[in-house]
């Protein structure tokens, strides 16, 4: 409107703020979407084989430059042989993508977040730890609530993003939990190993 009124100057760095404000109110708009479908059992998973070593490690590496850009250390790591698992590729990067964000969010500059792939013998694990402030007590309870938001996160969000994650991994059967370490707060993806082989 200030624009419009001839009040601010229609330069570069508005044209970058109208665009920032644009993506968000888009991604809110979509995670809305996705949390309304996933409500109503239409919200579908176009479930096939993929190397889950392979699509934790490029969801990942899609995030790095964003850490980079921060000062924060992004490290990987999985099993050295490839996991087969019966999974939706793009669903299971946006749990990754979404608890990323959440861990890029509170972890300070020269801080750390480390993703982990490992099985054990009914499960395949998801695990994200960051060195940010840790989750209070009512966190650690209501991480996965809509639009809940922890004292200790002071830059804000949504409130969306691990919601979505919550409901997209209860739709592959598994589940997701929230501890932390005294170091950070950590993340547990845990996917059922029904389908999943080890190739070697």
């Amino acid at each position: 409107q200030a624009l419009e009124d001839g009040l601010l100057p229609f330069d570069s760095g508005e044209i970058a703020s109208l665009n920032r404000s644009a993506e968000l109110l888009s991604r809110l708009i979509e995670d809305l979407r996705t949390l309304s479908l996933a409500d109503g059992g239409r919200l579908r998973l176009n479930t096939a084989h993929h190397d889950l070593s392979r699509l934790v490690k490029d969801a990942v590496e899609l995030h790095r430059p964003a850490f980079d850009l921060k000062g924060i250390g992004l490290d990987v790591t999985v099993p050295e042989d490839p996991i087969t698992a019966a999974v939706d590729r793009d669903r299971i990067t946006q749990v990754i993508g979404n608890l990323l964000d959440n861990a890029l969010r509170v972890t300070d500059e020269s801080g750390s977040v480390g993703v982990e792939l490992s099985t054990t013998a009914g499960d395949l694990l998801i695990t994200i730890n960051d060195t940010g402030p840790g989750l209070s007590d009512a966190g650690l309870a209501k991480a996965f609530d809509r639009y809940f938001q922890d004292d200790r996160d002071t830059r804000g969000g949504s409130g969306l993003g691990l919601a979505i994650v919550d409901a997209l991994v209860k739709l592959h059967g598994g589940s997701v939990t929230a501890s932390n370490t005294g170091t950070g707060a950590r993340f547990t993806v845990k996917l059922p190993r029904v389908g999943a082989t080890m190739r070697s």
